[in-house]
């Protein structure tokens, strides 16, 4: 994404609860510039990829987006590299999006006083162990999504970046909320130009 990848992915970039947590930025990328972009959601769940590649192809633009359960029969294919290589030439694509999920876990937070020095001990536990302010827990649901954007021509990869997601509720909800932070992080590193506020 560069005036490339701006001329290519139009992330809306307004509140999102996703977080960058890493990125890279080959040396070229803003010299890269595509037309149309397969969006590709790397899981085995149809429905769900679905839901993503259509969130995702969403915010492409201006170049054209295709999704990949539009233009493969099955996952076997999108799995065979030859016919993917086959299937990007004939349809013109010059550029490749991907979502992949990373981790999906529960996080717990505790809250509450530190643990008292004096309850350490069997005695302490009469003394100041007993006032001690009881420990409050939250546990999170937390996503951790990568996208990456790669030129079709050779494979190489132009800019990759990893989000961190809190409880994001449907896939829609969190496949827009990363594709916020991606633009975001565009913007901020100049690949992309921003968008005119309204």
């Amino acid at each position: 994404m560069a005036a490339a990848v701006g001329a290519t992915l139009l992330l809306s970039a307004c509140g999102s609860t996703a977080s960058m947590e890493s990125t890279y930025t080959a040396p070229n990328a803003n010299q890269v510039s595509f037309k149309k972009i397969l969006v590709l959601a790397m899981t085995a769940d149809g429905g769900l990829r679905r839901t993503a590649e259509d969130t995702l192809a969403a915010q492409v633009g201006p170049a054209e987006a295709v999704r990949s359960y539009q233009v493969f029969q099955n996952e076997e294919q999108l799995k065979n590299r030859d016919v993917v290589a086959a299937r990007m030439r004939e349809l013109g694509v010059d550029g490749i999006l991907t979502l992949r999920p990373l981790y999906n876990q529960q996080e717990v937070t505790s809250y509450g006083s530190s643990y008292p020095y004096a309850y350490r001990s069997f005695g302490g536990y009469y003394g100041y162990g007993w006032g001690a302010a009881p420990y409050d827990m939250s546990v999170d649901k937390v996503i951790g999504l990568e996208t990456n954007i790669y030129s079709a021509a050779k494979g190489d990869l132009i800019w990759s970046g990893v989000t961190k997601s809190y409880n994001p509720g449907d896939m829609q909800t969190l496949v827009g909320d990363v594709a916020k932070t991606v633009r975001a992080q565009l913007e901020k590193q100049g690949l992309v130009m921003p968008r005119p506020k309204t």
